[in-house]
């Protein structure tokens, strides 16, 4: 779902960063998804929540999750290539995160960042040494958050993949008109219903404020995005437990999975040693395609 974080390509952030570093001089549906293990068609027999009804009890408890812990592959084909997986943990407030990915598969035309690190102040990438300028010789880049701020710049759009939160797709969801209920199985050993259905980008966008359906709006057109196809597993608490989506633009489409491994247990983020960063001025996010 094209939420605050996906309408930029996950791998195109670390290249973007890559750019600003050196200007500034720095030194799915139910067959495409793949399903849990156990997975088994739904039984004739009366379910006690229609799909719709599913979908819209997740997106109820979905504004109570305060953390998370999940698994996350990205597939990126069209102009930009690349093939992701790794883990995500995040906290709402102060909003932190810690995303650990693989390099991009062999045959990429982008970079992918290693790490992505976000602090209530900072934001930390790791990115491969191959693809830093030779100023740079740490193996961290830093971002100062105010700086993303004064400079008119949203964090969704600076840091791409950084806010994975399925959590936060969960009201946009409740727009689809033909959600169906399409099997049921277990997600690391929670018995979960799977449903599935896709949604116009317009119907979903109408489900924001008005600040977040304008950015998303214009990333949707820039990338020629119209429709989600998404895939979901929820338990029996009505709490998200896998979500499969994609997104088909006409310039690239991405496939995002992500499992839950935990929900609203506790999750730190630290931020690396300062000899290990080499920091981003403010002067270098004009640099930082939009």
């Amino acid at each position: 779902m094209p939420s605050r974080k996906r309408l930029r390509p996950a791998a195109g952030f670390a290249a973007a960063v890559v750019v600003a570093a050196t200007a500034a001089g720095c030194s799915s549906g139910g067959s495409a998804a793949q399903r849990p293990k156990n997975w088994a068609s739904p039984k004739a027999t009366a379910t006690p929540l229609t799909a719709s009804q599913l979908l819209a009890a997740a997106a109820k408890n979905s504004s109570g999750v305060k953390s998370f812990t999940g698994q996350l592959s990205i597939k990126i084909t069209g102009k930009t290539k690349a093939t992701m997986n790794g883990s995500i943990a995040e906290r709402n407030k102060p909003f932190s995160a810690d995303i650990n990915m693989s390099s991009p598969s062999a045959g990429s035309h982008d970079s992918g960042a290693d790490s992505v690190l976000i602090t209530p102040k900072e934001a930390y990438i790791k990115v491969p040494a191959a693809v830093l300028p030779g100023s740079v010789n740490t193996p961290w880049l830093g971002l100062n958050l105010s700086s993303v701020k004064e400079h008119g710049t949203s964090l969704s759009t600076v840091l791409g993949q950084a806010d994975n939160n399925p959590f936060s797709d969960a009201q946009m969801l409740t727009a689809t008109e033909n959600a169906r209920i399409t099997g049921t199985g277990t997600v690391n050993g929670v018995s979960a219903t799977e449903v599935s259905g896709t949604v116009p980008i317009s119907q979903a966008l109408s489900k924001l404020p008005s600040k977040e359906r304008t950015e998303l709006g214009q990333a949707a057109e820039q990338q020629g995005i119209g429709q989600i196809k998404f895939t979901e597993w929820i338990d029996a608490r009505h709490q998200l437990q896998k979500a499969v989506e994609d997104e088909s633009g006409s310039t690239v489409s991405e496939t995002t999975t992500m499992t839950m491994l935990s929900i609203n247990q506790p999750v730190s983020v630290s931020a690396p040693p300062k000899s290990q960063v080499t920091q981003i001025p403010a002067s270098a996010l004009k640099d930082i395609s939009q």
